[in-house]
């Protein structure tokens, strides 16, 4: 029996639980036709399950998405974009690219740019949302199309990681740029690519001659959830500024075995850093270590740099649901705390 999708099927009604069956061929016949002459909402339904078959569906079902790419209708052939996308339907690659190409490679305010803000902003839609799928797909010939474009640079750190360490290498030429903008969503975005393929690519920029990059290095590598990515840091440790030594000893907290990690806490807290890269070092202490941190935390309630002492009672507070002097000769400071921790403490008091 031939399954027909209606406009009715889309209005409101309450939500089960019931398993949607995989869009067949004729499905997707059925959703085009009624999401065309559907009211807003209900289109905006049916273009959602027009974008979302099954991703083991057949040829057939390939053949009809492959069709809808040269659909007049955008939101339809966006549709058809997210579909293929879902079921990596490689055939369409060549079509989305195209779609990307008509993207405009600058910003709107750009003297290259001649057209209307609404139209300049209906091309970034269906620009962004090419980019994404092909980057789903990893057609790594999209990738210098993608990067390009100075108008999509403020999503290369949502849509290049898809990717993952293969595109580090032209995302690091990027993140060399002498735009400062472009110099620092490359650099984000290398820190979005959380794939443990892109660790000796990062140690390769531990050495760089860019002081920038091998901060970004050495905080890409901490997100890398490996003891081992942060710690083959180790050995630039001296040459990092206060951000790279910040990052890296934030790095050991979170990764690192307790003997590693508070030999590099002491370290830097020892050193003339600023105040508040020593907070936000205890913070990662605490999270990382929880009741653990608080001997560490006590230790500096004394520090001679006020803001450390804030730091660490404010954590301390949000530890033990205690409230802690900051030193002797300064209790008074505490009741002036921006700490949320500390304040909801006095507010019991």
């Amino acid at each position: 029996m031939t399954r027909a999708f209606s406009e009715s099927s889309f209005t409101s009604s309450p939500k089960t639980t019931t398993r949607k069956p995989p869009l067949l061929p004729q499905d997707v016949d059925g959703l085009v036709k009624n999401a065309k002459a559907a009211s807003k909402d209900e289109r905006k339904e049916m273009l959602n399950a027009l974008a979302q078959p099954d991703p083991r569906s057949g040829a057939t079902l390939g053949d009809k998405y492959f069709a809808l790419l040269d659909d007049n209708d955008l939101d339809i052939r966006d549709a058809a974009v997210r579909a293929c996308g879902n079921m990596n339907e490689q055939r369409a690659i060549p079509k989305i690219r195209t779609i990307l190409k008509s993207l405009p490679k600058h910003s709107f305010d750009s003297e290259a740019v001649v057209m209307s803000k609404k139209a300049f902003d209906e091309e970034y839609v269906h620009g962004e949302l090419a980019a994404e799928t092909l980057a789903k797909m990893k057609d790594m010939q999209a990738l210098p199309e993608i990067l390009n474009r100075d108008t999509l640079a403020v999503s290369w750190s949502a849509i290049i990681p898809a990717y993952g360490a293969s595109a580090l290498p032209q995302v690091i030429e990027k993140a060399r740029s002498h735009d400062s903008r472009i110099k620092a969503l490359a650099q984000q975005t290398i820190i979005s690519i959380h794939d443990a393929d892109a660790a000796p690519q990062l140690q390769t920029l531990l050495s760089d001659s860019d002081n920038s990059l091998r901060n970004i290095a050495v905080l890409a590598l901490s997100q890398l959830d490996s003891s081992e990515a942060i710690l083959s840091a180790e050995f630039a440790y001296n040459q990092l500024d206060e951000n790279g030594k910040s990052y890296f000893v934030e790095g050991c907290l979170k990764h690192c075995d307790h003997q590693k990690a508070v030999k590099y806490l002491k370290l830097f807290m020892s050193s003339s850093k600023p105040s508040a890269q020593k907070s936000m070092v205890l913070t990662n202490l605490a999270n990382s270590f929880q009741s653990e941190a608080v001997p560490y935390l006590e230790q500096y309630l004394n520090d001679k740099d006020d803001a450390v002492r804030e730091g660490a009672a404010c954590q301390l507070a949000k530890i033990t649901g205690r409230l802690y002097p900051y030193s002797e000769n300064n209790s008074t400071r505490l009741y002036e705390s921006d700490c949320r921790a500390i304040q909801k403490l006095k507010q019991k008091k």
